[in-house]
């Protein structure tokens, strides 16, 4: 049926974000042994049922490893419907109608994005154009941007089911962080130069909207697993802003720092004196500044930007950084509360998520040179600054009594999330689903006799008429 076959690509992108993707992995059983070790003290049922929840963990690291080497539009579309399809079966027996109802308006949004693809596919194959993601043409581009929003959650904004507290951390980031990968990887190898300008400043404003929506959602969240689908919808906001005006390496680094700044902070449950810098390394590779891991992601405050768009990016960077600083502030268990051997393994395990992402970000900078993208100079480094500076006033405000109103946000977030529009399509459908069951039941219920016996009648006078 078609004229490729199925490709896996391994370049710096992808290699990039399959060791992140690995690292997560590891850094989840490492500091899961904390809870392994409290196992030992339950019943054996309990210890098997639960590590046997990791099962299904490696399956979904292992395919989200393919998808993210995916090199044809044919492959991504494959591996994302696997995706898609095991995590439906994973989430089979859910007892919270919520959360199914949830993931599957999330599966539907993501079955929009494959469809899009498809139709990409397509199109390329009339036009006997190559289907390889890191040679697609800007036209392309457009639909493989717009499909990757959409299973991002970026476009709707409101349709990335939501962590639950039930569920263990290890276990929740995999589940949140994987499927998120090859999205992530097709907005780093998408090629917009030479598109039109005004597509490109409406990919900004709708990605600017979607990251104002998650960045102040994500302030707002009770926790941080609660919160991972808005770090995920305001993170990958940047990447996509970052894609849109063709800076790979700052979509690049945007979207490792979504995998692995987040992952430091997601794992981070016990805590110590000795191990409280750790995700002190995971904030210092969102905050942009020379040589840190997401100094490449500051060319997304490109001056050829309206002024208008960098107050945005600046304000959504900041309620990043803010919610970050306060999720990162909030109380944890002692380490002493552990076994002694589990207080060695777990500092190693979140560890080694800030040394993989310096890891990679020398990648990124030698990746830089050969495509010919220098890294940001020092001197207009300086606008990341003032995201520092307006954190810093907010923070010292709310530490001395002043708490942020929020039922004005939260109205505005209401607004922002389209969850009216939801609500107005749900009811549509529910009107039409009543009026087709009143149809249904008035022509097959007791009077569909009748009726049988009048249209009967009226077929009769009409040929008698036409004879």
């Amino acid at each position: 049926m078609f004229a490729n076959n199925i490709e896996f690509l391994l370049d710096d992108i992808s290699w990039s974000y399959s060791l992140s993707l690995i690292t997560l992995f590891l850094a989840a059983i490492l500091t899961a042994t904390p809870r392994v070790f409290n196992n030992q003290n339950s019943s054996s049922e309990d210890s098997t049922a639960s590590n046997q929840r990791w099962i299904p963990i490696l399956v979904l690291v292992a395919l989200g490893l393919l998808a993210t080497m995916a090199g044809n539009l044919l492959t991504l579309v494959i591996m994302w419907v696997t995706l898609d399809i095991f995590e439906a079966i994973l989430a089979i027996g859910d007892p919270n109608e919520e959360r199914t109802d949830r993931l599957i308006k999330s599966l539907a949004t993501r079955a929009a994005g494959i469809l899009i693809t498809i139709w990409v596919i397509t199109i390329a194959y009339s036009r006997e154009i190559s289907i390889e993601i890191d040679s697609a043409t800007p036209q392309m581009s457009y639909f493989l941007l717009l499909a990757s929003a959409l299973r991002l959650g970026v476009l709707p904004k409101s349709q990335l089911p939501e962590g639950g507290d039930n569920f263990q951390r290890g276990y929740i980031t995999i589940i949140r962080l994987v499927p998120v990968t090859s999205s992530l990887m097709v907005l780093s190898r998408t090629n917009t130069i030479g598109t039109s300008e005004h597509i490109i400043i409406l990919f900004i404003i709708i990605a600017c909207l979607a990251g104002f929506y998650g960045s102040f959602s994500w302030i707002l969240a009770k926790n941080e697993i609660s919160g991972i689908s808005y770090w995920i919808l305001s993170m990958s906001s940047l990447s996509l802003i970052a894609s849109v005006q063709g800076f790979t390496t700052a979509s690049l680094s945007w979207g490792i720092a979504l995998l692995l700044s987040g992952g430091v902070l997601f794992l981070y449950s016990y805590t110590n004196k000795l191990i409280r810098f750790i995700p002190i390394l995971g904030l210092l590779g969102l905050l942009g500044l020379p040589f840190t891991p997401s100094w490449h992601g500051t060319l997304i405050y490109s001056p050829t930007l309206p002024i208008f768009l960098i107050i945005l990016i600046i304000i959504i960077h900041s309620a990043i950084l803010f919610g970050y600083l306060k999720q990162l502030l909030k109380i944890r268990t002692p380490m002493n509360d552990i076994e002694r051997i589990a207080t060695i393994i777990y500092p190693w395990g979140l560890l080694l998520i800030p040394f993989i992402q310096y890891l990679i970000y020398i990648i990124i900078l030698t990746y830089s040179s050969l495509i010919g993208e220098r890294p940001p100079l020092l001197h207009p480094t300086w606008i990341v600054l003032i995201p520092y500076f307006i954190v810093g006033v907010i923070f010292i405000l709310n530490r001395r009594g002043y708490k942020i109103q929020t039922i004005y946000l939260n109205r505005i977030l209401n607004l922002l999330s389209f969850n009216w529009l939801y609500a107005t399509i749900s009811w549509i459908f529910q009107r039409l689903g009543t009026l087709i069951n009143f149809i249904d039941y008035f022509f097959e219920s007791r009077g569909a006799l009748l009726w049988t016996i009048l249209f009967l009648t009226l077929i009769i006078s009409l040929l008698l008429q036409i004879s």
